[in-house]
């Protein structure tokens, strides 16, 4: 079985372990209860406090930087194909049906076939690195500052005010401007280390309690739809997630567990929200919660598979790294020279 790198810093995993479980409670509010579609308001100001998974995901990618090669593209397409390949099995296990062009569709197109929308920006944002990575080695730190604040600006005002965002809020735009955010927070960390962690995790719960003020006055008000007051770039989660790296980054220890829970946790959202979790879970837990009567078993139920999930996905990322490995001893070493950057 694949090890856990040692050189994993603890208290960034913990940032990993949050993100991806927000990102899983969110799924089990929209996709599971379908709670938005029972109480829309409630479901708003629930999904305020686990809406910045996905932003604090990519501000761990830009704090930590990505450096582009053939060979990792291959280990992610890997990765992907093969939790493509597991939710496939468990789908048929459960006795659903999936035609042909479905399965086909998932061998040839294991990324952008996938249910795994922000696995693909990922990967949109890796193949940027290059050039993100160089112009961002260029600026002077004063120079820096002032870019992500003049961006930062832009985006809160597009996706905030101006309505010019996706359905998702989610987007490519959304990756590079959190990836070069997150590379921002890393270079200019001896600003941010005045405060302790306890103080950024109490300012990034502040946030999102203040952001329930606009949201609220929005649903009374019926400008929800306009606005995006909860949204992946706006001012409020944007602010709130860098809160929360932040306070992440000025822990100190070492866990083991924390480790092998960071090391798991994207495979924890892909079993969770592919092909499985779509055509059987969430179906499954829905019917559970119109039908048994109690709020506790749902709830319940909810909890053992998380830790069910969470508990399966580190040997099968082991798996999945250890074939990505393999997969990637196959291209020629000039090849892989070629396409390396740094």
């Amino acid at each position: 079985m694949t090890s856990v790198p040692s050189r994993r810093e603890s208290n960034l995993e913990l940032a990993r372990v949050l993100a991806m479980s927000a990102i899983m409670l969110h799924h089990f509010l929209i996709h599971a209860l379908r709670l938005q579609e029972i109480d829309g308001a409630l479901y708003l100001n629930l999904n305020m406090f686990v809406f910045f998974g996905v932003d604090v995901f990519f501000l761990i990618t830009g704090f930590f930087g990505i450096r582009l090669s053939l060979v990792r593209v291959v280990k992610f397409i890997v990765l992907i194909a093969f939790f493509d390949a597991v939710n496939v099995a468990m789908t048929l296990a459960a006795g659903e049906h999936l035609g042909a062009m479905c399965l086909l569709q998932l061998v040839a197109f294991p990324v952008s076939h996938s249910r795994y929308w922000f696995m693909q920006v990922y990967l949109l944002v890796m193949l940027m690195s290059p050039f993100l990575n160089a112009s961002l080695a260029q600026m002077r730190l004063p120079a820096l500052r002032s870019a992500v604040f003049l961006l930062s600006c832009a985006m809160w005002y597009s996706c905030t005010i101006g309505h010019n965002c996706s359905g998702y809020g989610a987007s490519f735009i959304l990756g590079l401007y959190l990836y070069i955010v997150g590379a921002w927070l890393r270079r200019d960390i001896d600003l941010f280390s005045r405060w302790s962690a306890r103080r950024y995790f109490l300012l990034a719960l502040a946030i999102l309690v203040i952001a329930l003020v606009p949201l609220n006055a929005c649903i009374l008000l019926d400008f929800y739809g306009k606005g995006g007051i909860l949204n992946y770039t706006g001012v409020f989660m944007t602010l709130a997630s860098c809160a929360i790296l932040l306070g992440c980054a000025r822990l100190s220890f070492r866990s083991a567990l924390v480790n092998r829970l960071g090391f798991a946790s994207v495979g924890c959202y892909l079993l969770q929200d592919g092909i499985f979790g779509h055509t059987v879970l969430y179906a499954w837990q829905n019917r559970l919660f119109h039908e048994c009567g109690s709020m506790t078993l749902v709830i319940g139920q909810f909890v053992v598979v998380f830790l069910l999930f969470w508990l399966l996905s580190w040997p099968l990322t082991a798996i999945a790294r250890r074939l990505g490995d393999l997969a990637s001893r196959l291209i020629p070493a000039r090849l892989a020279s070629r396409f390396t950057f740094s």
